[in-house]
């Protein structure tokens, strides 16, 4: 992937995300950071981003407030759920909120979310 390929990671667990963004950046994937879903739609009105990495339990604006927003915006980025959420009813709430994919944050090792988060990428995009 090149650099062009920008990625928004909306965690905010911060130790959380400069690992995840230091992991993607090796892979030469552009990181932009947001902790909460205000910040995050501050940054999708400045900047257009390939896909969005959306945790679901955030301070001010929860994942799904987030995700009703950006449908009030028509914004079209592809969103792939990161959370410790994993009960069937939640699955089926990110998909009914929009977003095209989910992983489970607590089943998933650093490295194996990044795979994951790879082959999201390869999926929306068909990058190598």
């Amino acid at each position: 992937m090149s650099m062009n390929n920008k990625i928004l990671l909306v965690e905010d667990e911060e130790f959380l995300s400069n690992l995840i963004g230091i992991k993607l950046k090796e892979l030469n994937i552009d990181v932009l950071k947001a902790k909460n879903g205000e910040e995050a739609l501050e940054l999708i009105k400045k900047d257009s981003f390939d896909l969005i990495l959306l945790d679901i339990i955030l301070p001010k604006m929860n994942g799904f407030d987030f995700l009703n927003e950006l449908k009030g915006i028509n914004n079209k980025t592809p969103v792939v759920v990161i959370t410790i959420l994993a009960q069937e009813t939640d699955i089926d709430k990110f998909k009914e909120f929009g977003a095209m994919g989910y992983i489970s944050k607590s089943k998933t090792t650093l490295n194996d979310l990044v795979l994951e988060i790879q082959n999201k990428c390869k999926q929306f995009y068909n990058i190598k």
